[in-house]
């Protein structure tokens, strides 16, 4: 099972993969969409509240910009293993992360 097709990237009902990207530096201002770029950062937000869902933030970088893009989570103990397996591919692109075994969590 791809990661960009596991049923429990979603959350209430809805995919989170691949993210919305924001953009957050570069030379110019674009828009960016999809699996596209270049990963170079897997974030942790901290302790996460009760009320809130678990997540993680990607960095990726497209075409001389840096974005940033959140996956969100109903399932806390799969959300930690995106992130803990997402440090290893830092440095990949993003299409070939989202193409990623993720078989043994199902």
């Amino acid at each position: 099972m791809e990661l960009r097709d596991h049923p429990l990237m979603s959350c209430q009902g809805h995919r989170s993969w691949p993210p919305m990207w924001a953009w957050l530096a570069g030379k110019e201002k674009r828009h960016a969409k999809g699996e596209i770029g270049i990963l170079k950062g897997v974030n942790w937000p901290g302790r996460a509240s009760p009320t809130r869902h678990p997540k993680c933030f990607l960095v990726m970088e497209h075409e001389a910009g840096l974005y940033i893009g959140c996956l969100l989570f109903d399932d806390t103990p799969f959300c930690y293993q995106v992130f803990y397996e997402l440090q290893k591919y830092i440095g990949q692109p993003i299409q070939h992360i989202g193409g990623l075994d993720f078989s043994q969590t199902l």
